[in-house]
């Protein structure tokens, strides 16, 4: 934290030379400012930042699941620090050019970039699905993926346009099969969806101690109405099945990885924060952070165990979309998702995941403006960030 500035009245010259103190203008002597100490694993964030080359746009998160702590917040396109050891004009020009520069790179993403879900959402739907007692694990829906699905006077494709057959939860999760969670978003509701995804955090902000965070947005029929009624535009049963894939809510990454904590610990959420403690001038500690629940999370074991063996069988199936995210000898669990781009490029890449599912210490959420599919694109990031952690790549 910034101090405060000392006062010491002197006389001077005509050329601005100090000639001597004046002895009856009180004096105040600067004072030092206290001393932060972030949750940041300075070796990681800086590994994450070289795996974000300034040619990407995206955001990359992590966070500890025990306590909200985060350990990585790196955002692409960023700024150059050193801008701020230029001469006055030349940071003038530097940091206007910053200002209109088209790909925001002072815009902090990991809390402001606001993206659809995609499939990622699906983990939601799958504890709706769960909890609602309409859908059994073990059972498939009433009609087979053949690669799209009839309703009302067209067809919705699934991303993969060859068909997954019938599938249960854990397969139609770990092939992020689109006509299976069309059929369950039909069968639940966005009410019931949106009951789980709050309590995930999704739809408000988290709370960090950090400014400009946005807030997110679900989509139920009184939201879309609030939203669109004036444009003559009406809810209807075709809007569930996107919003069942997660195209239509908003969510920023830094909810993403949160909820993917949530995902992993199954109990509680907590409150992501960066400050650790305040330390005084001596450097004695005035305050610590302590971890704050935001929500109890309404997972019954049985339920826990079924998502985090979905989560598994994404990264470790032949069939799973995310086998670039593996870590030798460490339980990984995530889901991929690929969200629609407004300005029609190519989709945005996610990757969610923790780890180890048997007691997970990290939470990553990857989030890659244009760049294609999550498994190929996203998941292979948060990988390198999670053998890092866990010892298996170089440091250097």
């Amino acid at each position: 934290f910034r101090g405060k500035d000392g006062i010491r009245y002197v006389k001077v010259n005509a050329f601005g030379k100090e000639m001597e103190a004046v002895s009856d203008m009180p004096h105040l002597r600067p004072e030092a400012g206290k001393s932060i100490r972030t949750t940041l694993d300075m070796g990681l964030q800086c590994y994450a930042e070289s795996l974000l080359s300034d040619s990407l746009k995206g955001a990359l998160v992590a966070l500890d699941p025990r306590n909200g702590e985060i350990l990585v917040m790196a955002s692409s396109p960023r700024m150059d620090g050193n801008i701020f050891s230029l001469n006055r004009d030349r940071r003038a020009r530097a940091w206007a050019k910053l200002a209109l520069d088209p790909s925001l790179p002072l815009n902090n993403r990991s809390i402001s970039g606001s993206y659809e879900p995609g499939s990622t959402f699906k983990g939601i739907v799958s504890i709706a699905a769960l909890q609602s007692g309409k859908i059994r694990a073990e059972n498939h829906m009433s009609r087979a993926c053949n690669g799209g699905y009839a309703f009302g006077n067209r067809v919705w494709k699934c991303w993969d346009p060859r068909g997954h057959g019938f599938l249960d939860l854990v397969g139609a999760f770990t092939q992020s099969c689109d006509v299976y969670y069309y059929q369950a978003g039909l069968v639940l509701g966005m009410d019931r969806i949106n009951r789980v995804a709050r309590e995930f955090g999704l739809g408000r902000k988290t709370g960090i101690d950090l400014d400009d965070e946005r807030s997110g947005l679900l989509v139920d029929s009184a939201s879309y109405a609030e939203r669109f009624g004036q444009r003559g535009w009406n809810w209807s049963r075709g809007l569930i099945l996107n919003l069942s894939i997660g195209q239509g809510e908003i969510a920023t990454p830094l909810q993403l990885a949160n909820y993917a904590a949530g995902l992993a610990n199954g109990k509680v959420l907590y409150r992501p924060h960066l400050m650790r403690e305040m330390r005084s001038v001596e450097g004695s500690v005035e305050m610590q952070v302590k971890p704050e629940i935001l929500n109890v999370i309404r997972m019954t074991p049985q339920e826990h165990a079924i998502i985090l063996q979905a989560m598994e069988q994404v990264v470790i199936s032949p069939n799973g979309t995310a086998g670039r995210a593996r870590v030798p000898g460490v339980r990984v669990g995530g889901k991929t998702g690929s969200a629609e781009n407004p300005q029609g490029d190519k989709t945005h890449a996610l990757f969610i995941c923790a780890a180890p599912l048997d007691n997970p210490t990290i939470a990553v959420a990857v989030v890659l403006e244009n760049a294609g599919h999550g498994g190929s694109f996203a998941a292979p990031i948060a990988g390198a960030l999670l053998r890092r952690f866990f010892g298996h790549e170089p440091h250097g």
